[in-house]
């Protein structure tokens, strides 16, 4: 039986964990060391002193380093440096890579930083001769770590990458006025930019900026990243695609004279044709990929865009195929030749108008026109054979189901993740502890518990007055004492312990998702769905199916668990007065394991995502049909385990629980059933 020295000792020590691992973490919870994150690296500046001065830009902000060609920013044609943990050979090991974008005269590299890699980055930028952009982490002392080492080697940096993939715009615009403001302190020669965002996602900027203006902290250029022609035509792009930078930044301008009263530099920080793991046809084209390329820099220039880094410059992004160097050889492709063409064309005043090229590369002309719809002969014999004509039937069905779910789950997802109501990727506090009808539930139960402690007062207080006189034992009542005591403290803090867990389930979250690359597999789980059976086979297409069921599933057991959630919330100061008795303390343990396991699940189910989505990145090393086959089946083995994880932790953590507190209700009924037929009697007596 518990003493009151061993009860003060128990509650030193969580109040001692709780100090030890609960302030740090909160600091931890915000570090942003993302797979995906691109942040900055250095350079020099000796080598364009020939060509031109630094001037204002298009909005008159003299950004650091910053040439205007004939009224084009130099920075327009920068390029990412992505992680270097995607390929065995990158600028950081391989100087033929930085040799080539040193010669094709890339002005701007962005790339990650983190305390451990970010000297070995800007070293890299250096040799290749270019400015740094570095991206800093969501933690505000390893980001003053970082600039405080670099000082004037970096002088513009983001904060974060694609936050609006994992966290609110309020939660963004919170670490920003947090660690922006010290980070200016510490350099004020240094610009921020900011919000990062995967897409032109208005609102998102929009709550961003207001915040931010009324923190008195607003960014000093406007981020965002485009890739505006995934999942669409060769003909849609060129026409259509490279059309949709000028639009974005037109409306993304607009939105900053509204909140702030006055324009901001616009920044591209990543943009290609493609976002997906899935190599088109097209990027196998040199024309194409040259066309597309000196179009959509062109448009970007006519936008009035301060800043764009394609991605990206050799790091095996996308398997590959977005790459601008190959990175065993260091020799560049077309895309690297058509930006290098017309960095030159831009420098001289010859920049040619869309549709041509400065590059000795082979072009077309004229527009290329949506390609019309003709019958080959093959075609012609399907629609006289019933049983082909039934097949393809049945093909274009499938493919309208799958596009249908595809056109119902990407809004929905978007919406989700953006909004406070995420439950996926967090737990709300809005829909748990903050909830008003889930206070008002527990705020009835703290009724009950009151009840039950006046009531079990009462029969102890009766017991001490009369148990001498029939020989009952005084010496059980003084050992339950404090237990009662702090059962009932922690039934009235429940909610206090209740958010501390939530809480700190969020931040373990946050840190797993901005430490690894949840959006690979993510994208990858999106590009799959927009598989045709015509050019993908009925295995690929039927395993994508497969596997968009599976994270419809996942998203069904999210919610289920919230709803669990609430339910145990609701009860909680019922099951933490359940500790007061021993008869009843089993059942408290099947609560605060049931509670517990609940909440944590989340967080080991993030994980496996995050490390399913790492191990998919490193499955791309071809584009063929046996690598889609691989990828399916990988990204379908993560989701499969993770939907089993619920069932595996309630498997090892209540089975022993739940059969103890089946043992402690029956053992709790026969001792309530003795104590009364013994005491009942006497009480009526004395009565």
């Amino acid at each position: 039986m518990l003493s009151w020295h061993h009860l003060l000792l128990c509650s030193l020590l969580i109040c001692g964990l709780y100090l030890l691992f609960a302030f740090p973490l909160t600091t931890f919870a915000a570090r942003s060391s993302s797979t995906t994150d691109l942040a900055s690296a250095m350079t020099t500046a000796a080598r364009r002193q020939a060509s031109a001065t630094p001037l204002e830009s298009h909005v008159g902000t003299v950004l650091p380093g910053e040439q205007l060609w004939h009224g084009v920013s130099d920075y327009l044609f920068g390029a990412n440096d992505a992680s270097w943990a995607w390929s065995a050979q990158n600028m950081g090991n391989n100087p033929a890579i930085a040799a080539t974008v040193k010669a094709a005269d890339i002005p701007l590299i962005r790339t990650p930083l983190t305390e451990t890699d970010a000297q070995a980055r800007v070293r890299a930028v250096e040799q290749a001769g270019a400015h740094c952009l570095g991206i800093l982490p969501l933690n505000l002392q390893e980001a003053q770590t970082i600039v405080q080492a670099l000082g004037n080697q970096c002088l513009l940096y983001e904060l974060g990458n694609e936050p609006d993939t994992a966290i609110s715009a309020t939660s963004y615009a919170g670490l920003w006025n947090q660690i922006v403001p010290a980070l200016r302190h510490l350099d004020s020669q240094a610009l921020f930019i900011g919000p990062v965002v995967a897409f032109p996602d208005l609102h998102y900027i929009q709550t961003f900026l207001q915040l931010a203006q009324s923190a008195g902290n607003p960014p000093d250029v406007v981020s965002w990243h485009m890739y505006p022609c995934t999942n669409q035509s060769a003909s849609w792009c060129l026409s259509q695609g490279v059309n949709s930078y000028a639009t974005a930044a037109q409306q993304v301008q607009g939105v900053i004279q509204q909140v702030l009263g006055h324009a901001l530099p616009l920044a591209i920080t990543e943009w290609n044709d493609n976002w997906t793991p899935i190599a088109t046809p097209q990027e196998g084209d040199p024309a194409f990929m040259t066309r597309f390329t000196q179009d959509s820099l062109r448009t970007m220039m006519t936008a009035g865009i301060t800043i764009a880094t394609q991605f990206d410059l050799a790091s095996n992004a996308g398997g590959g195929h977005l790459d601008m160097v190959t990175p065993a050889t260091g020799q560049a492709r077309p895309q690297l030749n058509a930006m290098a063409a017309l960095i030159q064309a831009t420098r001289t005043g010859t920049v040619p108008p869309p549709g041509s090229s400065p590059s000795p590369t082979p072009l077309p002309t004229q527009p290329i026109l949506p390609i019309q719809p003709t019958l080959n002969q093959t075609q012609m014999n399907c629609l006289l054979d019933p049983t082909c004509w039934v097949q393809q039937a049945i093909a274009n069905l499938a493919q309208s189901i799958a596009q249908g779910i595809m056109n119902l789950l990407t809004p929905l997802i978007t919406w989700l993740i953006q909004n406070p109501a995420n439950f996926i990727s967090q737990t709300p506090p809005a829909l748990t502890y903050q909830n008003a009808t889930v206070q008002t539930v527990v705020q009835l139960a703290l009724t009950v518990v009151d009840a039950a402690l006046a009531v079990l007062v009462i029969v102890m207080g009766y017991t001490v007055m009369v148990g001498e006189q029939w020989g009952l034992s005084l010496s059980r009542i003084g050992d339950l004492l404090p237990r009662l005591a702090l059962a009932f403290l922690a039934a009235h803090v429940s909610l206090w312990l209740i958010q501390w867990f939530i809480d700190f389930n969020n931040m373990l979250c946050l840190a797993i998702i901005q430490t690894t690359d949840l959006t690979i597999l993510t994208q990858t789980v999106k590009s799959v769905l927009t598989f045709t059976i015509a050019q993908n086979g009925w295995l690929l297409f039927l395993l994508g199916l497969l596997l968009g069921g599976m994270t419809l599933l996942l998203g069904w057991q999210m919610l289920i668990r919230l709803a669990f959630l609430i339910f145990l919330i609701s009860i909680a100061p019922l099951g933490l007065l359940c500790f007061a008795l021993p008869y009843t303390q089993p059942w408290g343990k099947l609560w605060l394991s049931n509670f517990t396991t609940t909440v944590f699940v989340q967080f080991f189910q993030i994980t496996t995502l995050s490390v399913g989505g790492m191990l998919v990145a490193h499955l791309f090393p071809a584009t063929n049909a046996l690598w889609q086959v691989l990828t399916l089946l990988v990204c379908s083995a993560v989701f499969f385990l993770v939907l089993h994880l619920p069932s595996m932790l309630r498997h090892w953590a209540l089975s022993g629980v739940a059969a103890q507190a089946g043992a402690a209700a029956t053992n709790a009924v026969g001792a309530v059933g003795s104590y009364a037929l013994d005491v009942l009697p006497r009480l009526l007596a004395l009565l």
